[in-house]
């Protein structure tokens, strides 16, 4: 299911998967429910549903099970409250499973890793911008061992370039990003495409470069990303993200 998703993007099959998945789990008692309802709060995020989506998704972190996924559910709530709007509540999240983030240079569990990936775009929408920029390294890390991609969501470099870009490290962040768009195409990654395209916009706004006779200036380029985007996330049928697009694209 997240790999039919992933390469055609069509929300409606995965909603279905997602309700029948929890049927399931339901059903037979399953441990993994937490991640049923984790499924089905994504759709609903993409849908534009957020409150449905922080519903799901925070029943889905109270159900999470110990294990080598924990974290995986507790952060994508964490990121939905940070989309929403509840930055004190977010932070507040945080500040209690911090400890539960991937440590440097050693063996960390799959969950811990989602987490951190998850944190990460968080603070970076919420504008803890230092804080993201802290944990590049452990995002560049978390590619070590050859992951290309984040469960149900896109490509690690987009994470990477966010963090890069709260830094002000602008050419790792165009790195990031531009391979993020490369994996995005060539997997494919349908939803990524525009994803990857509106967080490089952003990087480019606040880069805010000039242009020359070898191209466009970062302004120019944005608005070109933030377009593509634009006509993206209306085909898939997410209508906040369109929305978020626009709002960067009157930054121009």
């Amino acid at each position: 299911a997240s790999a039919e998703l992933l390469v055609t993007g069509d929300i409606d099959r995965t909603e279905e998967f997602a309700r029948a998945d929890l049927e399931l789990c339901r059903s037979a008692d399953m441990p993994w429910v937490s991640n049923s309802y984790h499924a089905l709060g994504l759709v609903h995020f993409w849908r534009g549903r957020w409150q449905e989506a922080l519903e799901n998704l925070q029943e889905g972190a109270r159900l999470e099970a110990p294990g080598i996924l924990a974290g995986w559910d507790w952060g994508h709530f964490f990121l939905a409250k940070a989309y929403i709007g509840e930055k004190d509540s977010a932070l507040a999240m945080l500040d209690e499973k911090k400890a539960d983030l991937p440590g440097a240079g050693r063996a960390n569990t799959w969950g811990a890793w989602e987490m951190l990936l998850a944190v990460v775009e968080g603070l970076a929408v919420l504008g803890e911008r230092e804080e993201a920029a802290k944990l590049y390294p452990l995002v560049v890390e978390s590619m070590s061992g050859g992951a290309l991609c984040r469960w149900w969501y896109g490509p690690i470099d987009t994470v990477a370039g966010i963090a890069a870009a709260c830094g002000g490290e602008w050419e790792k962040a165009e790195e990031h990003f531009q391979m993020a768009l490369r994996l995005a195409h060539e997997l494919p990654h349908k939803i990524e495409q525009p994803e990857a395209r509106r967080w490089y916009a952003r990087m480019l706004i606040d880069r805010d470069g000039p242009g020359d006779r070898d191209g466009p200036g970062d302004r120019d380029k944005a608005r070109e990303l933030l377009t593509e985007a634009i006509a993206m996330y209306r085909r898939i049928g997410m209508p906040k993200h369109v929305e978020m697009a626009e709002a960067l694209l009157r930054e121009l």
